[in-house]
Formats: C-alpha cells, structure tokens, sequence
C-alpha cells in the first residue's frame, strides 16, 4: 500500500497555511523543483498518478491534515489538488475522473 510520503510533504512544506506561502509561490515552487530535479520530478508524479487513482486517497481530508484548506466535501477538494498539484506536474494532461463508486 502507498503512503504518499512526497505527497505529504508537500502538502505540509509548501501548501499548509503555516509556511506563510500564498497559493500562488507555492505552485511556483513546486513547479521549480518538478522542472529541477529529475529524481523528484518522477517520484512525484508517479505518486500522484497512483493517487487519483487510488479511491482510499481522501483530498479533504489530507488538506484538514496538512493545513491547506478545510473543504466541506471531497469534490472541491479533489478539483483543488487538481489545481495545485496534477496541473503543475502535468501541464498537458487531463486528471483522471473520480470513479462514480468513490
């Protein structure tokens, strides 16, 4: 079973309210690392694929965790990570749809 340790760390190092980042240098930041180094680039993404993917993976609940954003249900939330996460790693690439069971 995954953990999404990458994931996480994100999530609380850049994107939680307590780094003092706004939205915007956070996806900036993410950004730069993703286009500077190769290694974290292709774990990062890997992870995020499985996480999509993956209907045990709770978005709002991660981003009650983590600082990032109280959302009332998981649907806002997942858009959000969306946004912030799988449209910087894949500029050119659709998200996966929510499977209709999840």
């Amino acid at each position: 079973m995954e953990d999404y340790g990458l994931i996480k760390t994100i999530l609380a190092g850049i994107y939680s309210v307590s780094t003092g980042y706004d939205e915007g240098d956070a996806i900036q930041a993410l950004d730069h690392d993703i286009h500077h180094n190769q290694e974290f680039s292709d774990r990062f993404k890997r992870e995020l694929k499985l996480a999509f993917y993956d209907p045990s993976v709770s978005w709002k609940d991660w981003f009650l965790e983590y600082e990032v954003y109280p959302f009332e249900d998981e649907d806002h939330a997942r858009e959000y990570a969306v946004k912030i996460l799988w449209n910087v790693a894949f500029k050119d690439q659709s998200a996966p749809r929510r499977s209709s069971g999840s």
